[in-house]
This record gives structure tokens, C-alpha cells and sequence, in this order.
């Protein structure tokens, strides 16, 4: 069968076609690629072709991640189509991106279920080629359904030229997909389609590995609340946004959020807010914010480690405008925060890259792992800041000690806030990019929670003591590898302040410095706009002291006016200073 041959009877009317080449030249593919090529016939029963094939493994860096805006979780697609492979394949591909299907063989079946519910689905997929009635037809009297009239359309073919693709437009097709389907082509026209094109797909590598972000200089300028009660996830945050000339002003739960909002609202563009919250969690938070008619057009938005569609939904209901997941990726905050603060932006964010404000030297490579974390997608979180995100691990660390230290005692006191305490651990390390201690972290969690579920008392606090000896042993395990990957880290990038030259910057004794910080606090706490002047006729002052991190930050907010948050920074320098003194 795999031979080549010629037909015996070549004339034009002969009573078999082929040319005998098609499963030759399958063969000759197959075996280039290293496999085998045979059959398996039965008589009435049909007949099946196999192969094998070797390919490589794609490497986990190039893994296209596709990030779903939280307003598009959970879309409902009506997929028709005849044959019942592709619409598994397609089903999957939609699986993927956290959308509902629904999937019918035939145009009489779909017209059937949109007579039925016209209102639950927010999208068609349509074959072209089908039995009985085509694709084209089908759309065609689809579109006669009055609620189907609004609903996007796109049509599938493997076929079709320009007077078909006329037809079909006619009909109510808004766009075509030529089959095969690539994954990532459907999901950038269905992100098209609902104006996403923040949300066009990229690759992991792409994402975390370049720490390259898209420009967001329109964001300069921007004031945000953050409601968050983890201090690490605090501090993460704060240096993400801030990288971006974002403002930021701090809120420890839910309680505080609100406090804030009542006394001054007006001078927030959006809220960033945790859900899972002590005092008060961020569900009740926007409802008491949505309850003030002066914070009606407020945006808020959801910052939470849940991810599925129930607490989606839950979000939307409460009033809150759109959802960011944890870890969170700068990419998608960042096309958040543009959507609804800069929607005039939209357009272009995807499109232009810019450096972070913190970037490596040259000469040195940062390294993609190390045991325990994944290094590109932890500085990338920390806008590339890697002396931010050493300090952010160093924090970990401790949290995760103390931690584990008071666990045995929690569990039997209060299992609910052992399982939050677990939850926070495990949200902190997936911020920090620390996967394994995060992966302990959410199985710790995850055997809490089924303890919590039964009804006997004390069995329930036996066996989540024995858990609790088990996951210790396990995440102390985890923090010592941390341990030693962050002394690497350390010695490979946070290296001893070189001497400075004494023909590089004037000498200043520290008590004139000091002078000069209380001057610019002066200036700041009167809202003076000078302050930024003042300062840079001194900045030269405090060169070679290390404390570079603390000068840019202060100085983007010097740049802003938020002299609030510049005069913290000029505390930080101040307490620097002294304890080099000490």
C-alpha cells in the first residue's frame, strides 16, 4: 500500500482514480521524522492508519500564556459544527480560556436552543461546510432570531473565495478563521472582537524573560489606593506601580479602604482592592463604597488570589468594575489600570515597550532559575528591580518562619485564621515567584481546609495537628532552599558600595545632610512646589551613601507632587544616614 504505483488503465475514463502517491509520500514524512507508518484493515469494519512520529519537547519558556481580562471569564460560546472532532478541539481551546460552551452538529440545533435562551450566549462560532444547511444559511436565519441579531459571529472554513466571503458578510458573519484554528489566532480575534487588544497573546518568555514592559508612561500620575493587609504583597505592589510613576497611598483592610474613600475619595482615580481581608473583607468594602453616591463612579478593582468564575461573578455584583489575579502579572495590571483610567491609551499600550526603571548592568545575565524561584518572573514583578525583589525574598523568608512557628498552637485555636495565615503564605510566594514554596504552601492549604470541613471537634483538631507536623517539616525544607538562593542571588548582583572617587562628588558631613532633609521635609509638608528644585541643587550631596533605591522612588514622588508619600522616603533616607553613623 505504500509503494508507489501507476494505474494499469491510464486512460481518462478509467473506473479507479488515485495516483498511488499519497500514502508513499506519507511514508517517506513519517520516516524523516524518525517514526513508522502501518494499517490495520478489517473487512465492513473499515480500515485505521497509524504513526509515530518524535518530536521535541517545546521548551517551558516559549509556553504561550493566554491572560483572560476578568470581564471576559466565563463568556458563553455556542460552537456548530458538524464534525464532532473539531468540536472537541474547539471546545478545548475554548476550556482554555476559562469560557462556557455549548456545542450542537447541526443549524436546526442551534436554532432550537437560541429560541430557547437567545440571551446566554455572548458569541457563535459557525462551521462553513455542513449537511443540510450551510454555514452561511445558518447564520442567515440565525440572525432572523431577534436577540441573535447582536451577537458576534465567526465563521470557520477551510474553503470559500471572495464571492463566498461576500455572501457570508451579507448573511451576518463579522469574521472568518481558515481550519485549522491555531489557539492563538482564535483567542486575538475573540479579544478583538469584545476590545481587548491589551489582551493579545503572548508567551511566558515573552512576558517574564525580556523584562521589557509595554509603555505606560500614561500612567504617570495616576492615584491609586491599594487595600491589602500582607506587607510583602504591600511592598510588591508599591514598587510595580510606582516603577510607572503610578501614586500610591496604602490601606490595611478593608476597614480603612473605606475610611479613606469617605474622608477623600475625589482624589483617587481607582482602588486596588484584596478580597480576603482581617476587619473587613473587599466584598463588604465596595459595597459600603458603591452605598456612597459619591463614590459611585469610583473604579475599583479586584486584586485576589481566587480565580474561578463564581468569585468573578461575585466581584461584578458587588459593584467592583474588573478583576486582576494573583501573582499578579505587570502586563495585565498595567492594561487594567490603562482601560479604565487611561482609556484614551488603549490602543497603543500593546504595541510600544519600554524599559523598566530599574534595569540590570549590561555585562551581567540574570539568571532564569535558581532552587526554588523563578528569577525573570520575580523581578519582573518588582519592575525589574532586583535589589526590590532580594529584599521582598529576605521577607518571605522571615514570614515563612514565623509562620510555621506559630502554626501548632493556631490550628488548635482558631483553624479557620491557621488556614488564612497558609493562604497568605502561599499568595506571598506566588507573587515572589518562589513556585515551590508556593506549591507546599497550596497543599498545606488544601489539607487545613478538608480538616476544617468535618463536623467531629476533636478529631479535627488531632488530625490537623499531625498535618501541621508533616507541612512544617516540608516548608522549613522549601525556606532553606529560599535561603540559599537568595545568597546567591546576593552575591551575584548586590555587591559592596564601591569607594567613591573624592574628585566624583563633594564630601558632606552628615549632620549638613541632615540639615538638608529637614529642610525638604519643611518644603514638602507645605505642599511646596520648590521642594523638587531644592532638592536637586543638593542631590550630588548623597551620592556614594547607597541609598539609590530610596532617592528614585523619592523622587518620583517629588516629580508628582505627592509630597505625602516623598516626605516617607526622606524618613527612610534620614534613619539610613543615622545608622551609618551608629
Amino acid at each position: 500500500l505504500f509503494e508507489p504505483f501507476t494505474q494499469a488503465d491510464g486512460s481518462m475514463t478509467r473506473e479507479y482514480g488515485g495516483t498511488g502517491l499519497g500514502l508513499s509520500i506519507c511514508r517517506r514524512l513519517v520516516n524523516l521524522h524518525g517514526g513508522e507508518i502501518w494499517v490495520d484493515s478489517s473487512e465492513g469494519q473499515g480500515t485505521t492508519i497509524h504513526f509515530t512520529i518524535e518530536f521535541t519537547r517545546q521548551p517551558e519558556g516559549r509556553e504561550v500564556q493566554y491572560v483572560v481580562p476578568a470581564t471576559l471569564r466565563g463568556l458563553n460560546v455556542l460552537v456548530i459544527d458538524d464534525n464532532e472532532t473539531a468540536r472537541c478541539i474547539t471546545m478545548k481551546m475554548l476550556e482554555s480560556f476559562h469560557f462556557q460552551s455549548d456545542i450542537v452538529s447541526s443549524c436546526a440545533e442551534a436554532t432550537e436552543l437560541l429560541m430557547t435562551t437567545p440571551d446566554k450566549y455572548n458569541l457563535l462560532l459557525v462551521d462553513w461546510r455542513m449537511p443540510e444547511v450551510d454555514g452561511i444559511e445558518c447564520v442567515g436565519k440565525l440572525r432572523k432570531i431577534k436577540k441573535v441579531k447582536e451577537i458576534p459571529v465567526i465563521m470557520m472554513t477551510a474553503f470559500g473565495g471572495e464571492r463566498e466571503v461576500a455572501l457570508a458578510k451579507e448573511a451576518g458573519v463579522d469574521y472568518f478563521l481558515t481550519k485549522p484554528v491555531k489557539q492563538s489566532l482564535l483567542f486575538d480575534t475573540i479579544m478583538d472582537i469584545f476590545d481587548y487588544p491589551e489582551a493579545m497573546h503572548t508567551s511566558l518568555n515573552d512576558r517574564m524573560s525580556g523584562m521589557e514592559f509595554m509603555n505606560s508612561e500614561h500612567l504617570s500620575g495616576v492615584r491609586i489606593l491599594l487595600a491589602e493587609d500582607n506587607r510583602i504583597n504591600q511592598n510588591v505592589a508599591v514598587e510595580l506601580l510606582e516603577s510607572v510613576g503610578i501614586i500610591v497611598e496604602i490601606a490595611n483592610n478593608g476597614q480603612e479602604a473605606v475610611n479613606i474613600l469617605h474622608d477623600r475619595g475625589c482624589e483617587f482615580d481607582a482602588v486596588l482592592m484584596d478580597i480576603q481581608m482581617p476587619v473587613m473583607d473587599g466584598f463588604e468594602a465596595t459595597k459600603i463604597i458603591r452605598a456612597n453616591p459619591g463614590l459611585n463612579d469610583l473604579v475599583v478593582i479586584a486584586v485576589t488570589a481566587h480565580a474561578m468564575q463564581g468569585d468573578r461573578d461575585r466581584c461584578l455584583r458587588v459593584g467592583m468594575n474588573d478583576y486582576v489575579a494573583k501573582p499578579i502579572t505587570p502586563e495585565l495590571l498595567f492594561s487594567v489600570l490603562t482601560r479604565w483610567t487611561r482609556p484614551d491609551h488603549i490602543e497603543s499600550i500593546h504595541r510600544e515597550k519600554q524599559a523598566p526603571f530599574s534595569r540590570l548592568e549590561p555585562d551581567v545575565e540574570l539568571p532564569e532559575d535558581l532552587p526554588g524561584i523563578h528569577v525573570h518572573s520575580g523581578v519582573a514583578r518588582m519592575a525589574g528591580n532586583v535589589n526590590a525583589y532580594c529584599r521582598m525574598l529576605k521577607d518571605l523568608h522571615h514570614f515563612g518562619v514565623v509562620t510555621i512557628g506559630k502554626m501548632s498552637h493556631l490550628v488548635q485555636e482558631d483553624l479557620g485564621l491557621a488556614i488564612r495565615e497558609v493562604h497568605t503564605l502561599k499568595g506571598t510566594a506566588a507573587n515572589l515567584s518562589a513556585n515551590d514554596l508556593q506549591e507546599v504552601s497550596l497543599e498545606f492549604e488544601l489539607a487545613l481546609r478538608e480538616v476544617c470541613e468535618k463536623e467531629e471537634r476533636g478529631n479535627r483538631e488531632k488530625e490537623a495537628g499531625l498535618i501541621v507536623a508533616k507541612y512544617a517539616v516540608l516548608i522549613e525544607k522549601q525556606l532553606l532552599q529560599l535561603e540559599e538562593s537568595l545568597t546567591e542571588l546576593n552575591e551575584l548582583f548586590i555587591k559592596p558600595q564601591e569607594p567613591v572617587r573624592s574628585s566624583s562628588f563633594r564630601v558632606v558631613d552628615s549632620e549638613d545632610l541632615l540639615v538638608v532633609l529637614s529642610h525638604l521635609e519643611e518644603l514638602c509638608q507645605a505642599f511646596d512646589p520648590t521642594a523638587e528644585d531644592y532638592w536637586f541643587d543638593h542631590k550630588n550631596e548623597f551620592m556614594g551613601r547607597n541609598i539609590n533605591e530610596e532617592i528614585t522612588r523619592m523622587e518620583n514622588h517629588l516629580r508628582n507632587y505627592n509630597f505625602e508619600s516623598a516626605v516617607a522616603f526622606v524618613d527612610r533616607i534620614r534613619k539610613t544616614l543615622y545608622r551609618e553613623e551608629t
